[in-house]
């Protein structure tokens, strides 16, 4: 049986971190930026709207509204029943492993 193929890193390598965080204009205060400097050395853009009102595509924000549209796919995600924030995080997590976990399988049925 051929050795199947590696979407992790070999042992004793590492992956990229996030060097850099694209942001609503929510967090465009310099608190978050200091925040995000310090605790992971992060660099903040924060990505606004057209400033005349009019729709347009904008690279990066449309990556973390994709994000929130396969995340709403999971039932348990739209309402809020948990009453812990680790119990939300877990089902996040479980959420984005069985999109990866499906992505995987079909560029496996393809290859």
């Amino acid at each position: 049986m051929p050795e199947p193929k590696r979407f992790w890193p070999r042992p004793g390598r590492t992956c990229r971190a996030p060097e850099h965080l694209w942001t609503g204009v929510g967090y465009n205060g310099a608190p978050f930026a200091e925040w995000a400097e310090e605790k992971g050395g992060w660099t903040v853009e924060v990505v606004r709207k057209a400033e005349d009102g009019s729709f347009q595509v904008l690279p990066r924000r449309w990556v973390v509204e994709r994000t929130f549209a396969w995340l709403y796919k999971c039932r348990r995600l739209r309402s809020d029943f948990e009453r812990l924030i680790e119990s939300v995080v877990g089902f996040i997590h479980a959420a984005m492993l069985r999109l990866v976990v499906r992505r995987l399988a079909l560029l496996n049925e393809h290859s």
